[in-house]
């Protein structure tokens, strides 16, 4: 009941009035001034970490961002990408997603940022052909932060969607490496967060 809650104050943020409230110059540079604190997440969902800002800082642009794509695979609330945008808002960034809850929480987030031109998120099963507004070989930089617990390894969180972020689905890291393939360009770069324990999976 609380995430349905939560949800449904999302999307009514995300009407015209609302976006205008939330984008106004001030509150755009606060929001960026003190990010990523004030990031929405939705109620269950599994909170970012330092992993995820130290792999917004891993890859650098070839230049200031400016013609270039950056792919965020497992996107969640945006902070991989959005943290990229902070550094470089010349980048044109897509997140994908599969769960619909992470995805509307990545748009409100880039909307409060005042990236809502600049980054983009669907819900996407990396399992299946990516969509049409990831066209193979686009990507410049694609970025990567998998779920990389093992299923019957370590206890299963209680909230649904704790446990998808944490714990491989079939396919697991393979579905990413072969979304990131696909989806980059001949001389682009991927960015993966994965434990040293599974380094030789890689």
């Amino acid at each position: 009941m609380v995430i349905e809650k939560r949800r449904t104050g999302v999307r009514e943020l995300t009407n015209r009035q609302s976006l205008q409230r939330v984008t106004s110059g001030t509150a755009v540079e606060t929001a960026r001034a003190f990010f990523p604190r004030g990031l929405f997440q939705p109620e269950g969902s599994f909170r970012f970490s330092l992993d995820a800002l130290l792999l917004a800082s891993f890859l650098r642009p070839a230049g200031n961002g400016r013609g270039e794509r950056l792919l965020d695979l497992g996107t969640g609330c945006g902070v991989v990408a959005l943290g990229m945008l902070c550094r470089y808002p010349e980048l044109e960034t897509v997140g994908l997603d599969m769960l619909p809850e992470l995805v509307e929480a990545a748009r409100l987030n880039a909307a409060r940022l005042g990236f809502a031109d600049r980054f983009t998120a669907f819900t996407h099963d990396l399992a299946d052909p990516l969509p049409p507004a990831c066209p193979p070989d686009s990507f410049s930089l694609v970025l990567a932060n998998p779920p990389y617990r093992q299923p019957g390894r370590g206890r299963l969180p209680a909230e649904p969607l704790r446990r998808a972020a944490l714990f491989e689905r079939k396919g697991g890291l393979d579905d990413f490496c072969r979304a990131a393939e696909r989806a980059m360009a001949p001389d682009g770069r991927f960015g993966l967060l994965f434990p040293a324990a599974r380094m030789e999976e890689l």
